[in-house]
């Protein structure tokens, strides 16, 4: 059933977008980008130590 409903969500074309996937792309988004940040910190925090 689960399934179903995800394959006929995925196919849809010209609807909206329901507000759960759109709230959680944006927290995805949101949390890679601070991971990314740190990632780069981290680098530039290594640089300068040697």
């Amino acid at each position: 059933m689960s399934s179903l409903l995800l394959q006929l969500h995925l196919t849809r074309e010209n609807e909206p977008e329901v507000p759960v996937f759109v709230i959680t792309r944006k927290l995805w988004d949101w949390a890679v980008a601070i991971f990314l940040r740190m990632r780069v910190a981290d680098a530039r925090a290594g640089v300068g130590e040697l």
